[in-house]
C-alpha cells in the first residue's frame, strides 16, 4: 500500500512570533531602550524649540548697563529692541529685565541712563558697536519725522522727561478739581417757569 506521509499542521501565528518582537506585545530591552531614547530626544528638541534664544539682528552691537563690578550686557532680546529704537530716532525705550525678565526699565538715549520707574534708581548705560555717518544721518531724519508726526520733542534727556511728566500729572489733577458751573439760575422768570409743575407736565406730554 502507498506510504502516507503526515504533513505537520501549520503552526499558529503566535507560535511563529519570537519573544521580544513587536507582535508579541513584549519589547526586548534593546528595543525598549531605543524607544525611550527617541522619546527623550523628541522632548528635548521640543523644549529647546520652545525656549529658542532670540537671533542677533544687529551683529557686533551690544547694549550694556553699569554694575558696581563693571559693565554687563543686556539680554539679546533687549539688545535688539534698544538698537531698533535707537536707529529709529526714539529718545527712549522700555525693556523687561531681571532674572525673570519682568522688571520694567526705561532707557534714555540722549544721556544714556537706565531708569527704574518702580524704585526711581538710575544707572549708566552704553552702546558698543559700529556706527557711522550714514547711520547717524538716518537716525536724525527719522527723529525729525517722528517729531512732526507725534509732536514729541526730537531730543529729550531724562530730567526734561521727568519735568514734562510732572506737568502732565499736575494738569490732570487740576482738571479734576475744576468746579462744575451751575447751568440753571435760581432766580428769574425763566427759572420759575422751568421749575413749575405745568412746564414739567407739558414736557412729559410732548
Amino acid at each position: 500500500s502507498p506510504k502516507i506521509m503526515e504533513v505537520p499542521e501549520k503552526p499558529e501565528k503566535h507560535l511563529l512570533q519570537l519573544p521580544g518582537s513587536v507582535g508579541s506585545g513584549l519589547l526586548s530591552p534593546r528595543l525598549s531602550e531605543r524607544s525611550d531614547s527617541s522619546d527623550i530626544s523628541r522632548r528635548v528638541s521640543n523644549c529647546s524649540a520652545g525656549s529658542e534664544m532670540p537671533s542677533v539682528q544687529y551683529p557686533g552691537v551690544l547694549w550694556q548697563w553699569k554694575h558696581k563690578s563693571g559693565w554687563r550686557n543686556y539680554d539679546q532680546k533687549s539688545i535688539n529692541k534698544l538698537e531698533e529704537a535707537y536707529r529709529m530716532g526714539e529718545t527712549k525705550a522700555r525693556v523687561q529685565t531681571g532674572k525673570k525678565g519682568s522688571t520694567p526699565m526705561e532707557i534714555f538715549f540722549e544721556d544714556l541712563l537706565q531708569h527704574d520707574p518702580i524704585t526711581g534708581n538710575t544707572r549708566h548705560v552704553q552702546r558698543v558697536g559700529p556706527w557711522g555717518v550714514m547711520l547717524e544721518l538716518a537716525r536724525f531724519c527719522r527723529s525729525c519725522k517722528r517729531m512732526l508726526e507725534t509732536g514729541r520733542p526730537r531730543r529729550e534727556v531724562f530730567a526734561e522727561y521727568q519735568k514734562r511728566r510732572a506737568a502732565l500729572h499736575k494738569a490732570f489733577d487740576d482738571a479734576d478739581n475744576v468746579p462744575i458751573p451751575d447751568m440753571y439760575k435760581e432766580t428769574g422768570c425763566v427759572s420759575h417757569l422751568v421749575r413749575s409743575v405745568i412746564f414739567f407736565a407739558f414736557t412729559m406730554f410732548i
